[in-house]
């Protein structure tokens, strides 16, 4: 059998078009896979903190602590969290003592101001 030239062309277009059509169709999500992947997540968790599920679900549903990193932030929230400590060394251990104590927290501190606020 005989193929025309035009018959040809128009033959390898078509197929080329099919190809690139189904290169382009997304792949079907495998429901299968995707809860393998899940079971799998779950048994790593049970294994890395066995008999800890109500403590991990608590965890799951705890708002992130945003509240901590803004009182580091704020440098009035810092001297009034630093304040009663520095009385206290002030009169146990002396004025240089709770100096130097205090020039190391705030030396943190503005750290991670630095870094973080």
């Amino acid at each position: 059998m005989r193929v025309r030239p035009p018959a040809l062309a128009l033959l390898l277009t078509a197929s080329s078009c099919l190809a690139s059509a189904a290169a382009a169709q997304q792949l079907w999500i495998d429901a299968g896979q995707q809860a393998m992947v899940q079971h799998y997540n779950d048994l790593i968790e049970q294994q890395s903190a066995p008999d800890q599920e109500g403590a991990v679900e608590d965890a799951r549903r705890r708002p992130p602590a945003e509240t901590d990193a803004d009182e580091r932030c704020d440098p009035e929230a810092v001297r009034a969290k630093l304040r009663p400590e520095y009385d206290r060394r002030l009169q146990s251990e002396g004025a240089a003592a709770a100096e130097s104590w205090l020039r190391r927290q705030a030396e943190e501190a503005g750290r991670y101001a630095a870094r973080n606020c």
